[in-house]
């Protein structure tokens, strides 16, 4: 996870607790006291907390008591020290100049150094922190796979224990299978006898129906023709024409009737046959499926009567 930033406080607390333990309070002294934050930041508060009236105070605080002197040479002593310190001020004034600007110079250079060391220091310790996540996700990944490997591991067990009782299963459902489909062969085998007993049966009623037509048109031609006689013999007598001809009418109409009645008669009785043969193959049909249908559910007790026992 990444390290918590660190705000003003925080920093001057630290180099409170630096100056009163008697060290230095540096950018690596706080941030260690600190143990986080940007060193950046750090340098940004520390230099607040340097320039301010309560680090000043702290200096005079922690400064070495002032030796007292006896009185007689507090006079003689106040004027030594002014001649001394005049003396002193006219020799170095130009000296403390040129060193103030050399100081300034290397105060500066410095200043850009510790800038940069601050921003590498800044650098390094945000990729610290992004490896330190990293590998925190990746143990916490890794422990996961190992569990996941465990839980594959036993699952796989399970599954060749599964197999193995799926095997005897399908072994067993084997020998069964062939039962019934030596079965279902010969049921196929009624079957297409069945069928080929029937397309006997549509062929024969079927030239059956040819010969009543043929039949029936010889029949319509035959009265058609002694129709035409008829007529004939009735412009001889008109009489005894309407009278024969009424006859034979009634003549060709019931001979025509009967011979339909019996092709319908022939047809109905044919049709019937059919219908027991097509009656027969159904129920043949529907033994055959619920035999088919007995196999399956006896097939699928015995699995569910030898399925094995869930492991420990």
């Amino acid at each position: 996870m990444a390290a918590k930033t660190v705000n003003q406080e925080d920093v001057f607390n630290a180099a409170r607790e630096l100056v009163a333990a008697g060290e230095k309070p540096s950018i690596l002294a706080i941030h260690k006291r600190l143990g986080r934050g940007s060193n950046t930041t750090i340098a940004k508060y520390r230099t607040q907390f340097l320039e301010s009236d309560e680090m000043k105070d702290l200096q005079v605080a922690n400064l070495p008591p002032v030796a007292e002197l006896p009185k007689e040479f507090e006079e003689e002593g106040s004027h030594f020290v002014k001649k001394i310190w005049q003396m002193a001020k006219s020799v170095s004034d130009a000296q403390l100049e040129a060193e103030r600007e050399a100081l300034s110079a290397k105060h500066e250079a410095m200043q850009q150094e510790v800038t940069e060391a601050v921003d590498f220091s800044d650098s390094v310790a945000h990729e610290r922190d992004e490896y330190q996540e990293k590998s925190e996700v990746q143990a916490l990944e890794i422990e996961q796979s190992k569990s996941e490997i465990t839980e594959l591991k036993h699952a796989l067990e399970m599954a060749e224990q599964k197999i193995g009782s799926l095997t005897a299963d399908l072994e067993r459902a084997s020998i069964d299978a062939v039962e019934v489909k030596e079965k279902l062969a010969s049921s196929i085998r009624d079957s297409a006898s069945l069928k080929q007993e029937t397309i006997g049966l549509n062929s024969r009623l079927s030239e059956t129906k040819d010969a009543h037509q043929i039949e029936v048109s010889r029949l319509l031609e035959q009265a058609e023709s002694e129709k035409n006689r008829i007529i004939k013999q009735s412009e001889k007598s008109l009489e005894k024409v309407e009278t024969q001809h009424t006859a034979t009418i009634t003549d060709l109409k019931t001979a025509h009737d009967k011979a339909v009645n019996q092709l319908i008669e022939q047809h109905n009785k044919s049709q019937g046959q059919l219908e027991d043969v097509m009656s027969d193959i159904r129920q043949q049909r529907d033994q055959f499926q619920k035999e088919a249908a007995d196999l399956r559910a006896e097939t699928a007790k015995k699995k569910k009567t030898t399925k094995p026992s869930k492991p420990s």
